[in-house]
Parts: C-alpha cells; sequence; structure tokens
C-alpha cells in the first residue's frame, strides 16, 4: 500500500502545482490590441489599457423579491476576456449624448469622467439569447454571465444595424429562472484628454 500512496501523493501534488496559474501569469499575452480584418464590422476589444474601464454590479431577486444573487466584474479569469466596449467612433457618441450625470473622477492620477446606469427587468419565457433562440426551452433554470449594454435607434441604424452592442462584461455564473428580477448598475469611466 505504500508503494501506492507515495506515487499517488506525487501525482497529486504536481498537480495542484501545476493547476494553479496565477491571473497575472494568464494575463500576460503581448497583443492586447484586436484588429479586425474587415473594417465595416464592429467589434468589442477588451478594456485593458484602453480609455475605457468598465465595472459591472448584478443583483438577481426572485419573484418575492429576495435577494438570491450577485455577480460583478472582478477580476477576469482565464476563460474569458475583461469587460470590453465597441471600438468605434458611435461609442464616444452615444457616451456623450446619454442624458446621465457626468462626473470627472481622479484615479491614479488619470482624469476620468465617470457615468452610471442602472436597468432592471425580469426574466420572460420569451427572454432569447444572443443567438435568438428561446432561453427557457428546455430547463426552468438557465445560467447567464454575459452582460451587454445596447444601444439602439438612428445612430447605429446608419451603419446598417437595428442595435449594437456597445459595452460588454462577463461575470461569475449565474442561474435565471422565469419571474427572477435582474438589476443591473454599470459604472463607465472614459479617459479625459
Amino acid at each position: 500500500m505504500k508503494g501506492f500512496a507515495v506515487p499517488l501523493l506525487g501525482f497529486i501534488f504536481v498537480a495542484l502545482i501545476t493547476s494553479h496559474i496565477p491571473f497575472s501569469a494568464g494575463d500576460a499575452s503581448a497583443d492586447t490590441m484586436v484588429v479586425s480584418e474587415d473594417k465595416d464590422k464592429l467589434n468589442n476589444i477588451p478594456t485593458h489599457d484602453s480609455k475605457y474601464k468598465i465595472y459591472l454590479h448584478v443583483l438577481i431577486r426572485n419573484a418575492q423579491g429576495e435577494l438570491i444573487g450577485i455577480a460583478d466584474t472582478g477580476e477576469k479569469s482565464r476563460l474569458v476576456s475583461g469587460p470590453q466596449y465597441l471600438s468605434h467612433e458611435i461609442t464616444d457618441e452615444i457616451f456623450d449624448m446619454l442624458n446621465v450625470k457626468k462626473e470627472i473622477i481622479t484615479v491614479d492620477n488619470i482624469k476620468y469622467e465617470k457615468i452610471q446606469i442602472s436597468d432592471s427587468y425580469e426574466q420572460t419565457m420569451t427572454t432569447t439569447t444572443y443567438f435568438n433562440q428561446y432561453l427557457f426551452e428546455m430547463n426552468d433554470r438557465e445560467p447567464s454571465a454575459t452582460w451587454m449594454l445596447t444601444v439602439c435607434g438612428e445612430l447605429v441604424q446608419k451603419l446598417g444595424y437595428d442595435c449594437v452592442n456597445i459595452f460588454q462584461c462577463y461575470t461569475s455564473l449565474v442561474y435565471l429562472e422565469v419571474g427572477d428580477i435582474i438589476t443591473s448598475h454599470w459604472t463607465i469611466l472614459r479617459e479625459t484628454n
């Protein structure tokens, strides 16, 4: 038995050490720039080292109003990138047009314009996924971890789209049921010139 336990413990020890990669090691990719081959496409790019900083805090309450979940952007994981924004001049136009309170703040000696946007909605049977499939088709609970701030209207229609996701965040996984109330609090910082 002792001959079996030593190699097994060695294997477990090696597996534990090699499976833990610090976030800084996983995030140290050399290319943080995303270059689109098709300039007509609207692509989201990570906010790491960009003029935008995005923070999202999501509260999930059941139909009775009880708090059942909290998710926020936190640190990015090894599997998905951090918050993203649409790298297009329309993002700045929309940011400027938003009818919300703007304030100037300083973080690490960098000045930012800060806006806060809150949104709340009820999860329904007709809620669809990104690919327009019914979210609650097979299960009564669906996992969600991607949150988008979508803008529709004339400004984006002149680009040939009905609606555009200008900001996007990933959070920890939450399960949503029909009747759940989702409240998202976005804090978006834009570096000032």
